[in-house]
């Protein structure tokens, strides 16, 4: 499982803050329905906080407001607060209300639930109380949206209702949005092109979209004079469209290219994005193992391989391209010894699992999973996991 990293769970607060009120001997709603009534007393809308453990994104998230009583209160202020793990429980049913597939999403709504707005992940505070404001500052639900739209189209309402049925799991309607506000405005500078990719992208999962058209969206944005930025975005989409598909070389070429530009490129940003693709350069284009597992390395944070989390990252990646399997073997076994007892030693054990089975080595990798699910036996991955191993260790056995 990439990207594990546990995540603190949210203390409780001795205030709630709603707008500039603080609501003494309240603390935050322990449920979606009490947070939906908190709403609807208050008048103001409902921020949802749809988070995974696993997420180094929620971890970033969470250290601000766990660490930050001003951006506590910065958001908390004009609506109601309440986050959920979207992989259990009254959460994960949440979730998939909202179409949630990526985490952390963030989902503004009325004290009935209808969604006013949403967006994706968390990279800085201030573009996360930016995406707020902006969602605050048109409180109106994606049906008004969509009405309003029909009477008056704009372009600023095509890309918003895009994006929005994009993030809630709707990608053809996302697709035709963004081709409306294209025509609305062919001289925009936002990047519809790369957002019809991202759109084709996620219908891709769900078969709306094959990988061949996905192929010819991606073309379309290395046709539109793209910023190298915009071609390893490109390049990222479709390799994991690849990746779902086992077929990631059909992302190869795009990778060549967006390489090739940043290496003509001089400026500091081009040098640190050059950097940072250069694994996968390596690996896939200069078919270089070692080049690229060192260059992997070579992005870790300081002391990572005291850390059970990023030593998991780093085995996960090399079980993803099914390289270095030694020594990922060896990093995820400590990365076991490393992390406290719960979810992220169970995500540790999933990789020492899959790394096993690739190997053939059936039976470890069932007794890996056994433990991943004694440590976390509510996720029903896990559950699943072991199902699957067990399966594929009867059909070694009956060979």
């Amino acid at each position: 499982m990439k990207l594990r990293t546990s995540i603190a769970l949210l203390a409780a607060l001795p205030l709630l803050f709603v707008g500039d009120a603080a609501f003494a001997g309240y603390g935050p709603p322990d449920s979606y329905e009490a947070a939906q009534k908190m709403a609807a007393s208050q008048g103001v809308p409902l921020l949802l906080n749809l988070e995974a453990e696993w997420s180094y994104s929620c971890k970033a998230f969470q250290k601000e407001w766990e660490s930050d009583e001003e951006f506590r209160n910065a958001v908390s202020e004009g609506v109601v607060y309440h986050s959920m793990d979207a992989e259990e429980g009254e959460g994960e049913k949440v979730a998939k209300s909202y179409g949630v597939v990526g985490y952390p999403t963030f989902i503004l709504a009325n004290s009935s639930g209808e969604t006013m707005d949403c967006w994706m992940g968390y990279k800085h505070r201030d573009k996360f109380l930016q995406a707020k404001a902006e969602a605050l500052a048109d409180p109106t639900t994606i049906s008004e949206k969509m009405t309003r739209f029909r009477e008056n189209p704009t372009e600023a309402d095509a890309v918003k209702i895009g994006d929005l049925r994009q993030y809630l799991g709707y990608p053809a309607e996302a697709v035709a949005y963004y081709r409306r506000a294209m025509e609305l405005n062919p001289e925009s500078e936002i990047d519809y092109e790369l957002r019809v990719l991202g759109a084709m992208a996620r219908g891709a999962w769900s078969k709306i979209y094959t990988p061949a058209q996905v192929r010819g969206q991606a073309d379309a944005v290395f046709a539109s004079n793209p910023t190298p930025e915009t071609m390893l975005s490109a390049y990222h989409t479709v390799w994991k469209v690849g990746y779902k598909a086992k077929t990631p070389e059909i992302a190869y070429p795009y990778l060549r290219v967006a390489y090739e530009a940043l290496a003509d490129a001089d400026d500091e940003k081009s040098a640190k994005m050059r950097a940072k693709i250069y694994p996968d350069y390596a690996l896939y284009i200069e078919r270089d193992v070692d080049a690229a597992v060192q260059a992997r390395k070579a992005q870790q944070p300081e002391n990572w391989q005291e850390d059970g989390v990023l030593l998991n990252n780093f085995a996960w990646w090399c079980f993803e391209n099914r390289i270095n399997l030694e020594e990922a073997e060896e990093m995820a076994r400590r990365g076991v010894e490393l992390c406290e007892a719960g979810r992220d030693k169970a995500n540790v054990l999933d990789t020492l699992a899959e790394i096993c089975n690739l190997k053939d080595d059936c039976s470890n990798a069932v007794q890996y999973i056994r433990l991943a699910v004694q440590e976390d036996p509510e996720n029903e991955y896990f559950q699943k996991q072991l199902v699957r191993f067990e399966e594929i260790l009867a059909m070694s056995e009956g060979e």
